[in-house]
């Protein structure tokens, strides 16, 4: 799953501060950073939540970890 916004605006990026705070509070932690997208694994290690930005503009990335 992917999610974007076209928008480097300041809702965007607060919206995206917030998501990162909430997804911490439920117990994934950050694991880095990987060609610029930064990495964080879910509390059981089954799914890999990324985030990046282009141009600005936040991208959200959920994937199973394979």
């Amino acid at each position: 799953m992917i999610v974007g916004s076209s928008s480097s605006s300041s809702a965007a990026t607060t919206f995206l501060g917030n998501y990162l705070d909430y997804v911490q509070k439920q117990g994934f932690q950050y694991g880095g950073t990987q060609s610029g997208i930064y990495v964080f694994l879910s509390p059981n290690n089954t799914y890999i939540l990324g985030v990046a930005y282009s141009n600005g503009a936040p991208i959200i990335l959920v994937e199973p970890v394979p």
